[in-house]
């Protein structure tokens, strides 16, 4: 399997480790999970966001369906027919009340 890498850079996060300071919790720690998902065809991949799964597949199914298949020509130019591995990470904090 070809590895794919994400697009993003290492640091970047989605949700600020503040904002769970916020409702009264304390001695809050984030950590990176690293996260391997491996897929055997790109249809594997894509069928997913087609059903609005997640912030990507809202995005996906609110574009226009010609938007849509330009998007999906681009991903299969990047990630090919399959199979692959996605490396991500999921960002994950801890606190306590």
């Amino acid at each position: 399997m070809k590895p794919v890498n994400p697009v993003w850079p290492a640091d970047t996060k989605v949700i600020s480790p503040s904002c769970l300071r916020r409702p009264r919790l304390h001695d809050v720690h984030e950590t990176a999970l690293p996260v391997t998902v491996g897929h055997a065809t790109f249809g594997d991949w894509w069928e997913p966001f087609t059903l609005g799964v997640g912030p990507a597949g809202v995005y996906l199914t609110s574009l226009e369906r010609e938007r849509q298949t330009q998007l999906r020509r681009v991903c299969f130019e990047v990630l090919g027919p399959g199979p692959f591995t996605i490396e991500s990470r999921a960002w994950a904090a801890r606190g306590h009340i």
